[in-house]
C-alpha cells in the first residue's frame, strides 16, 4: 500500500482543479445560493492536503468527468463534495476516463 501524499505531481493537478472549480463556481452558485461551500479541506480547495494527494485528485477527476461515482466530502460525512457538486453540475455529458479509481481509499479519496 502506497501512501496517499501531496507531491509536486498532485499539486500541479490540484492547481488545475482549482482553476476549473474557480471558473465555474460563480455561475453556479449565483443560480443555487443555498449550496454547500466547499469545506476546509476540500479536494477542489487550493492549498489543502488533499488537493495535493494525486490519487484524491484523479479519484475526483474520474468522478466529476465520468458521473459513475460520487465523490465524497472530506468533512461531512455522507455528503458529496461541494466541488465534486459544483463541477458536475457544469454540463456536458458523462464521458470514461483511461485510468481506475485507486486501490486504497483510505488516504482521503472518499469514493461512494
Amino acid at each position: 500500500m502506497k501512501p496517499n501524499l501531496p507531491t509536486p505531481e498532485g499539486r500541479a493537478l490540484g492547481a488545475e482543479v482549482v482553476r476549473l472549480f474557480e471558473t465555474v463556481a460563480p455561475k453556479f452558485y449565483a443560480k443555487h445560493p443555498e449550496a454547500r461551500a466547499r469545506c476546509a479541506t476540500c479536494a477542489f480547495r487550493p492549498n489543502t492536503l488533499p488537493n495535493g494527494c494525486p490519487d484524491t485528485v484523479m479519484d475526483a477527476l474520474k468522478c466529476v468527468i465520468e458521473r459513475s461515482a460520487v465523490f465524497g466530502c472530506h468533512e461531512e460525512v455522507q455528503m458529496p463534495c461541494a466541488g465534486y457538486v459544483v463541477l458536475s453540475a457544469a454540463g456536458g455529458s458523462p464521458v470514461s476516463v483511461p485510468w481506475s479509481f485507486t486501490d486504497d481509499n483510505e488516504g482521503g479519496a472518499d469514493v461512494e
